[in-house]
């Protein structure tokens, strides 16, 4: 149990980092801890884990506000993404499910890294990811997701988040990052599929 009454708590308040605000999860220096509307977070499964009745776990396993949302989208139309698929999302119905096949080994290994460029088969104004089953290391394990090679960052995710939506992200294409330090390996993830909006 960590000493911190409050999950959502500056990570200075803690004791355990000078530095409490961010811009990426990698800015947060203290391990099991996500950027989190600028401020370092814990991570959670479950509401009670947030220690405070004013903040609740969401989807991405961060102790956030009661009424912030889960995700960086205004969409809250469920679809399935096919009919083969049990994954439920919160997407508009127009978007067009594809199939991706980005995995890494399971488990995989010290000082992995790789890179994946996710591109729609139609022209995309917004793409979403279903991810599954990720569990890295949370502090030193990080897939990263720009919106190109060399493009601006769009996302980091590292932990145990088990099966979520990554996005939708106002981008045409993706490109993943995944790099690993050099100690505690873990099971990784699989993205098999995700979505797009088409333009």
């Amino acid at each position: 149990m960590r000493p911190c009454v409050a999950l959502f708590v500056l990570v200075a308040g803690c004791g355990e980092s000078s530095s409490s605000e961010c811009q990426t999860t990698a800015d947060c220096e203290t391990p099991g801890t996500h950027c989190v509307d600028g401020q370092c977070a814990f991570e959670c499964q479950r509401d009670n884990d947030c220690g405070d009745p004013d903040l609740r776990c969401d989807d991405r396993g961060r102790c956030i506000p009661i009424d912030a949302g889960d995700s960086d989208s205004d969409v809250d139309v469920d679809v399935d993404v096919d009919a083969d698929s049990d994954t439920d999302t919160n997407l508009d119905p127009r978007f067009i499910p594809f199939g991706i096949g980005y995995s890494t080994p399971h488990p995989y290994s010290n000082d992995f890294n790789s890179d994946y460029t996710v591109i729609p088969p139609g022209s995309a104004q917004q793409i979403a990811l279903f991810v599954t089953g990720f569990e890295t290391e949370s502090c030193c394990d990080i897939l990263t997701i720009y919106d190109s090679a060399g493009g601006n960052q769009l996302d980091t995710y590292s932990g145990y988040l088990g099966d979520f939506t990554a996005g939708p992200y106002f981008a045409s294409q993706l490109y993943l990052s995944y790099d690993t330090d050099f100690s505690v390996t873990n099971n990784g993830f699989d993205i098999f599929q995700g979505a797009y909006l088409p333009r």
